[in-house]
């Protein structure tokens, strides 16, 4: 049910950004408000068009990201977004038909969600035990369902809704990227980069409810990086040596991990790598994951 009502505003928006043709928009700023699932076995059903497979609101988003005049491109939340966003569905460096001419800057922030209803993570469901601790004791959650204010007919108890939006039980096992949907975004953001003449950054955020957070950075040369904290000596260096040629800064960290061992399983596809590498127009030099944050190492790119 909270799905469909998912839908129906992410369609709204979509047509709405469709409907219109922003001839003059410099910046694009959109917030996106959503829960994250703590249930990693909720049923995720799909928001793409029935009769297209088509996620309007990424071809939208891609339609007004090709205007001439934006500059700057923002959406942060939880934004529900497919590879579409950068490119169509089954194209290549090759065959992309997507240009985007005065593109500067470029900030996502993303839901661990996929449009399809599929996820960017994935791990073993048998790592970790589902809890189904509840939010309130049983005293307090019967006063806000029995709330003189509230029509309790109407509206199911707050543990129902939990448990409808994917928030309850608690079961966060997907704690590693999926490369069939991770790698699939990557690359074709990749692919995208060269079409982008005035690009200088491109910042790319996807938390889950397991304690992972990817968080990506383009930067053209002469841009300093900005994911690093002074701790990150290795990020620092790479930083400081590679700046003036552009480049990619990926850090990868688990809070949950195993106390000792914060670094996850990402089996990075040879497609991506080197449509990384490709971006860059530059060297394996041009590439750059510290898996586990501070505490982490360089993944070979």
């Amino acid at each position: 049910m909270l799905r469909l009502l998912i839908y129906h505003c992410i369609l709204a928006l979509a047509h709405a950004l469709s409907g219109h043709a922003f001839s003059a928009l410099r910046d694009l700023e959109l917030y996106w408000e959503d829960a994250e699932c703590d249930d990693h076995s909720y049923d995720t059903a799909s928001l793409l068009n029935a009769e297209t497979g088509i996620d309007e609101l990424s071809v939208a988003l891609r339609t007004v990201a090709q205007l001439p005049s934006l500059q700057k491109l923002q959406l942060t939340g939880r934004f529900i977004v497919a590879p579409e966003i950068f490119q169509p569905i089954n194209s290549d460096s090759d065959s992309l038909s997507s240009k985007f001419p005065s593109l500067g800057v470029i900030k996502l922030h993303l839901s661990a969600m996929t449009p399809s209803g599929d996820w960017y993570y994935t791990g073993d469901p048998d790592s970790i035990e589902a809890s189904d601790e509840r939010m309130y004791d049983s005293e307090e959650e019967e006063e806000v369902v029995d709330s003189a204010d509230s029509e309790t007919e109407d509206y199911p108890a707050v543990w129902d809704w939990q448990k409808l939006n994917g928030q309850r039980p608690s079961h966060p096992w997907r704690n590693q990227p999926n490369p069939a949907t991770f790698d699939l975004f990557l690359r074709a953001m990749a692919l995208a980069i060269p079409h982008m003449p005035a690009l200088r950054r491109v910042e790319l955020r996807v938390g889950n409810a397991a304690g992972l957070l990817l968080e990506t950075e383009f930067l053209a040369a002469g841009e300093k990086g900005t994911l690093f904290n002074q701790q990150d000596t290795e990020l620092v260096t790479f930083d400081e040596t590679f700046r003036n040629q552009s480049r990619w800064e990926i850090v990868l960290t688990n809070n949950n991990s195993a106390e000792g061992d914060s670094r996850t399983v990402w089996e990075i596809s040879d497609d991506l790598k080197q449509a990384w590498k490709d971006s860059t127009g530059s060297d394996d030099k041009s590439v750059i994951i510290v898996n586990g944050g501070s505490w982490g190492s360089r993944m070979p790119v």
